[in-house]
């Protein structure tokens, strides 16, 4: 399965297939917290550990997200990167905006077209902003199943790629039995065992490129990119019609820790052992 462009969530699916124009300008609003735990770095005794707070709010033409990380070490001196005195790394942010509009061409093709602005960063913003263009066709092979294709464009200082995008939907906006999505950042398949009950196992991609401060131990007004692949099974209870609340178990077997300089050379990359982690979060549709 080749890769779906970074900006496109698992709901980006449900409006893109959800034709329901009286939700359309409605927002929603969805809190998560997910806890990472330490993770040692190979070949030494320094351990990396994450708090990752999100805030989102979105209906089907914009979304707006806040992404607050609070980057954790332990046995400093033992880090294979920094003074080895200090914490190399307390916070990073991550604001992004994208607005979107998923045109009906006929009853069987629908075409989404997204735009993407972001930034990540430590203390200050300049040479932290992203750009992220996204184009997805939508041919319906029946009523609940969807074949997706296109390409998505991201500019960065660090890193411009343009890549192909090839997905699968199957009853995207379904909540009771089942329903999957495959594609990127996020491929999943959900169970709904109850009108307001829902089980979803998957495989994640988790990533923030962001600029470093001036005076970084790491790298000077350099850039540092955090990442990993994670396999998660979350369980999501509707209480009442616009309320979901979900908890999440994870599993992560593949962490990366890579850094560049002030010009976007990638300087050093350091893997970390797996780990587990969990999350909770709530969204409410108005």
């Amino acid at each position: 399965m080749a890769v779906l462009a970074g900006l496109v969530s698992h709901n980006t699916f449900i409006y893109a297939a959800n034709d329901d124009q009286s939700l359309a300008w409605k927002p929603a609003i969805e809190f998560e917290y997910d806890n990472f735990q330490s993770s040692r770095f190979d070949n030494s005794r320094g351990e990396l550990s994450l708090d990752v707070a999100k805030f989102k709010i979105s209906n089907r033409y914009i979304s707006v997200d806040y992404q607050h990380w609070n980057v954790d070490t332990k046995n400093i001196a033992e880090l294979p990167f920094g003074d080895q005195q200090s914490k190399p790394i307390k916070q990073l942010e991550s604001f992004n905006i994208s607005t979107g509009y998923m045109a009906r061409i006929n009853p069987n093709w629908r075409w989404l077209n997204t735009l993407g602005l972001g930034v990540n960063y430590e203390k200050q913003i300049n040479d932290a902003t992203s750009v992220n263009l996204l184009s997805l066709g939508f041919y319906s092979l029946n009523p609940d199943l969807d074949i997706i294709a296109g390409f998505s464009y991201r500019y960065h200082p660090v890193q411009s790629r343009i890549l192909p995008a090839v997905g699968l939907s199957y009853r995207a906006n379904e909540f009771e039995g089942w329903s999957a999505t495959l594609g990127f950042p996020r491929s999943f398949v959900n169970y709904g065992f109850a009108a307001d009950w829902q089980v979803s196992a998957g495989l994640a991609y988790q990533r923030i490129l962001a600029k470093l401060a001036k005076d970084s131990v790491i790298e000077a007004d350099g850039y540092v990119e955090i990442s990993n692949w994670q396999t998660d099974v979350r369980l999501i209870h509707r209480p009442a019609p616009a309320w979901e609340v979900f908890a999440s178990l994870r599993y992560i077997p593949f962490y990366e820790f890579e850094t560049y300089n002030q010009r976007g050379n990638r300087q050093d990359t350091y893997d970390l052992e797996p780990t587990v982690g969990a999350g909770l979060g709530v969204r409410y549709q108005f």
